[in-house]
C-alpha cells in the first residue's frame, strides 16, 4: 500500500467474524471448569426431549417452555430460550441479549445439541428442541468431543474479536473501549474524509 497508494494516504481495518474458546483439555490445564459432552449424553437428553414431546397432550403453544424446562435439567446445559424470549423485549442479561440482538424468527440453529452422527449426515430429528424454535446454550468452557473447538455461544470468547486500525489519522495506542463491525464503515469516511448519512447503523469510533 505504502508503494501503489502511498504512506499516510490509506487507512485500513482489519477484525474478524467471531472469536472461539480455548480447547476444555487446556482450560483444564488452567485449572478451570470445562468438560467435554460425548454423544451418548447428547443423544440421551434428546430421545428425553423426544419422549416429552411425543407424551404431551396439552396446548402446542405450551410445549416449547415444557421442552426448554427440560433441556435446563441437564447439567450441561446453561439456558434454553423459546422463541417468545428471543423475540422478546422485557429484562435480558448479557447472554440473553446478544442471542436477541441476532434473532431472526423462524431461524434456529441445532448447535450445540450436535452429535457425529448429525454433522456428517446433516440429518435432524423432527422433535429436536430447533423444531420448536427452542436455542440452547451451554455451560461456559464446556464442549463437544464431535469437534475439537467451535464458536457459536454468546459467552465473550466467541463476541469479542479485535479490531485493528492502521494509517493516515491514526495514533498509535490500545483502547478497550466497545465497537461493532457496524461501526467500521462510518468511522473509514470519517478518517478518509467521505461524507455518510447519518442514517448509517454504526458510529465513527475514538480512535485517539
Amino acid at each position: 500500500l505504502d508503494g501503489s497508494v502511498g504512506r499516510g494516504r490509506y487507512v485500513v481495518a482489519v477484525s474478524a467474524d467471531h472469536g472461539a474458546p480455548n480447547i476444555v483439555e487446556y482450560e483444564l490445564e488452567e485449572g478451570r471448569v470445562a468438560r467435554r459432552i460425548g454423544d451418548e449424553e447428547v443423544e440421551r437428553l434428546l430421545a428425553r426431549l423426544a419422549g416429552v414431546a411425543d407424551g404431551y397432550a396439552g396446548p402446542e403453544a405450551e410445549l416449547p417452555a415444557l421442552v426448554a424446562r427440560e433441556l435446563e435439567q441437564e447439567d450441561f446445559v446453561a439456558r434454553a430460550m423459546t422463541a417468545e424470549e428471543l423475540a422478546g423485549s422485557g429484562p435480558a442479561d448479557e447472554i440473553l441479549q446478544a442471542y436477541r440482538n441476532s434473532y431472526v424468527p423462524g431461524h434456529t440453529t441445532t448447535y450445540p445439541l450436535w452429535t457425529r452422527e448429525m454433522i456428517s449426515t446433516g440429518r435432524v430429528d423432527h422433535r429436536h428442541p430447533a423444531m420448536f424454535g427452542v436455542i440452547v446454550e451451554y455451560v461456559e468452557n464446556y464442549g463437544l468431543w464431535s469437534a475439537r473447538s467451535t464458536h457459536g455461544s454468546a459467552y465473550r470468547y466467541d463476541r469479542e474479536v479485535p479490531l485493528l486500525l492502521l494509517g493516515a489519522g491514526i495514533e498509535a495506542g490500545v483502547s478497550s473501549l466497545p465497537a461493532r463491525t457496524v461501526d467500521v464503515a462510518p468511522t473509514l469516511a470519517y478518517l478518509a474524509g467521505v461524507s455518510f448519512p447519518e442514517s448509517v447503523d454504526g458510529q465513527v469510533l475514538r480512535f485517539r
